[in-house]
């Protein structure tokens, strides 16, 4: 990345510093939908039963060491205004910064992230108050880096996931990062001289060219790991192979986003001069000029990596989706375990009534995919989207299906708790099945 932004590099930063609110403020609705969903076709307290996370008995109401009371569960009206007040943020930030100071974008959404600490921590909107958003931070704490002495409950296994689907939205952070260490580096050239212009300028391309992968990279980096401490605590062989598939499967995600990232950074091919092919079988401009030969070699060069990167970046990404389709479909929701005519490629245990509302989640899965999968490897949309951000749909695909994952997921979930014997509010579910 070059010390001063061109104006389409300058654009996309702008798009990064937007996609990345809005994409967590509609994942939050979303997933303030699902719980209720959830909650009214299944009856099941999420919060109190599947993500409730195992805890040490209470001392007159705390925990023991602390002077923090438990958070409390939250619902799906807590989670949809959480959704509803800081998309008003969002909103007052523009209004007050680019309306009435007439500042620009840049620094409306930068009063936007000053102003979500003082939301979540001074004031007690919508369930969130001094007193209890400290517990979910330390929830936080623990799914970014869980500890090898502990097992990993389901509840930081559920959110490790969840955060997979936001991989984009950290790389949106990461290239936002990137320029803001260029300018700060060429802040010093400028002023300070604390850096010579060759030292700033591969400090910027190579923080520029790393970080936005490497953030990309961090939520599946999260996820091996809970893989491995999932494994590390397992008696049962299986268990400890799935797991390790598992790693596998994420493990095709670092290839396709680096390579993605290196192909990026490649310079297109110059286009040949106007030529003329002699009997000596080689190229030469009109002009008979000498170093056409090194610039139709450089182009070439150019071609093939491209070519090879672009075919790697394909393979990665198919091999990717469909091994990850599979398994969401088979240990993620347990189905495709029957082959009966009556639940073909379902399960002998269905919680929701309707056969055809796993069909559909099968179906809106791999087509969710397949969309978010082509538009990454072409960049194009559909015609109606052509006037938004490829990126931003993407995104948003990702999110709507990491939101019916969840639903199949909380389902599946229930159904191996009642087998276990873990609770009487799953058994009444198995009877209700």
């Amino acid at each position: 990345m070059p010390l001063s932004l061109s104006p389409d590099a300058h654009q996309e930063y702008l798009r990064a510093l937007l996609r990345a609110p809005i994409v967590t403020i509609l994942y939050l609705a979303l997933w303030g939908i699902a719980v209720f969903f959830i909650k009214t076709t299944l009856h099941i307290d999420l919060f109190g039963t599947v993500l409730a996370r195992p805890s040490p008995p209470l001392v007159n109401g705390r925990l023991p060491g602390s002077s923090l009371s438990l958070p409390p569960a939250p619902s799906p009206r807590t989670i949809l205004l959480s959704a509803l007040a800081l998309l008003g943020t969002l909103l007052w930030s523009f209004l007050v910064w680019c309306g009435l100071l007439h500042g620009s974008v840049e620094g409306a959404i930068f009063a936007f992230y000053v102003a979500i600490p003082f939301i979540l921590v001074v004031l007690p909107v919508v369930g969130f108050g001094r007193g209890n958003i400290f517990p979910y931070i330390r929830t936080l704490r623990r799914v970014l880096w869980p500890s090898a002495e502990e097992n990993v409950p389901f509840v930081e296994v559920f959110v490790a996931d969840a955060m997979t689907s936001l991989s984009k939205v950290f790389a949106d952070t990461g290239l936002v990062l990137a320029v803001l260490v260029s300018r700060a580096v060429a802040f010093d050239v400028n002023n300070t001289q604390f850096l010579s212009k060759p030292t700033a300028q591969l400090v910027s391309t190579v923080v520029s060219g790393c970080l936005p992968p490497f953030l990309a990279c961090m939520p599946y980096i999260i996820r091996v790991r809970q893989l491995v401490v999932l494994r590390l605590w397992s008696e049962d062989g299986d268990e400890r192979w799935q797991h390790a598939m598992n790693v596998i499967k994420y493990l095709f995600n670092f290839p396709t986003i680096w390579l993605a990232a290196w192909l990026a950074t490649l310079p297109e091919a110059p286009a040949p001069p106007m030529a003329a092919y002699h009997e000596a079988g080689s190229w030469a401009t009109m002009d008979g000029g000498p170093g056409d030969v090194l610039v139709h070699g450089e182009a070439l060069r150019l071609s093939i990596m491209r070519a090879v990167l672009e075919e790697a970046v394909v393979f990665c990404s198919l091999s990717s989706l469909f091994l990850s389709f599979i398994w969401d479909v088979r240990m993620d929701w347990g189905l495709a375990q029957t082959a009966t005519v009556r639940q073909c490629c379902l399960r002998d245990t269905l919680l929701f009534r309707s056969q055809w509302i796993y069909y559909s989640g099968i179906c809106g899965n791999l087509i969710l995919r397949l969309a978010n999968t082509y538009i990454g490897l072409t960049g194009h949309v559909p015609a109606f989207l052509s006037r938004i951000d490829a990126a931003f749909v993407m995104e948003v695909l990702e999110i709507l299906r990491r939101t019916l994952w969840c639903v199949f997921r909380i389902e599946w979930e229930c159904i191996k708790r009642a087998t276990k014997g873990e609770g009487r509010q799953f058994e009444k579910l198995m009877l209700a099945a």
